[in-house]
């Protein structure tokens, strides 16, 4: 996804994961009603769905969540539009990044502008919207600056960023019909950009961009509460954090 550009590239990997120059580059149109931030696409995140049939993109520019279909055999057309070719968000919400549950069966989309999420009954590429809830509860207005959400590997619960005035993770109980139930909040170090749960489900790491540190919370595997581990890692910076497997 690219922000500035307003478009998504798409490469093809060779056999040692390394990247062939991209065979397809997508456009995006249109404009949002905050001209500060809006005043065109830009596409803030990229996701496969679980089956890898289709390509979400939240469009932080133009208030829309994109869907493409997938065709990996596919020369220089890997993606194509889908039915719709995107859902509307309401006015200057910001679509910034977006996730499934680990069964599959919801979506989560986080909103930057709006300081809210969208839930989503999700069936082979078909999104129902079904509950919108506050990430950032902040009562100030045009200082919303939601950034990242993920859910546990047990799917049990989920958490957001917030960032701006509030600066604390939003804390959630995901129900059985994977709508969310607050859970309250978590005071986090400036600016948590982005997080990750670790695959044990045990630990969640933020990365507080303006901190210039990451800080490690322990996840209370029964309530969903953080614990803070009063463990930081200083990195200038730092705004995304991924885990990969040691071979």
């Amino acid at each position: 996804a690219n922000y500035s550009g307003g478009n998504i590239s798409v490469f093809k990997t060779n056999a040692d994961g390394s990247l062939q120059p991209h065979c397809q580059i997508v456009g995006h149109e249109g404009y949002g009603v905050n001209v500060e931030r809006q005043e065109m696409p830009h596409p803030h995140c990229v996701v496969f769905s679980p089956d890898e049939k289709y390509l979400y993109c939240a469009d932080l520019g133009n208030d829309r969540l994109y869907q493409y279909k997938v065709d990996i055999n596919s020369a220089d057309n890997v993606l194509s539009p889908a039915d719709p070719e995107y859902l509307t968000i309401p006015d200057g919400a910001g679509p910034r990044h977006f996730t499934f549950s680990p069964d599959g069966k919801n979506a989560y989309l986080i909103n930057e502008l709006s300081g809210q999420i969208i839930v989503y009954d999700y069936n082979n590429g078909k999104l129902t919207e079904k509950q919108t809830i506050a990430s950032d509860n902040t009562n100030i207005k045009g200082d919303k600056a939601s950034a990242d959400i993920h859910i546990t590997p047990n799917g049990k619960f989920a958490y957001s960023t917030n960032r701006g005035t509030a600066n604390d993770i939003a804390l959630f109980k995901v129900q059985t019909d994977g709508t969310l139930l607050d859970n309250g909040h978590q005071p986090t170090v400036n600016h948590p950009r982005n997080f990750m749960v670790d695959p044990t489900g045990r630990f969640l790491l933020v990365a507080g961009r303006d901190a210039n540190s990451i800080q490690v919370f322990i996840i209370n595997k029964n309530y969903g509460l953080l614990q803070d581990a009063s463990l930081k890692i200083d990195v200038p910076k730092p705004v995304c954090i991924k885990m990969v497997p040691v071979q």
